[in-house]
């Protein structure tokens, strides 16, 4: 018989955030190209604030 207790042996306190850690997370969940990747990736780049009013589509349907 088994019995499972949900929670640490230890208590994990980071001491400062890593973003670099947190920029792999995705990766890490839903591999190199999954969804949760893609979905993220192009919310960001939908908000690119260095677009100029030349790049941007004239004509939105």
């Amino acid at each position: 018989m088994y019995f499972r207790v949900q929670r640490l042996i230890n208590q994990i306190v980071p001491d400062e955030p890593d973003p670099q850690a947190a920029n792999l997370l995705p990766e890490v969940l839903g591999g190199q190209f999954g969804e949760m990747q893609m979905m993220m990736q192009h919310f960001f780049q939908s908000f690119n604030p260095r677009a100029n009013a030349k790049s941007l589509p004239q004509n939105r349907g």
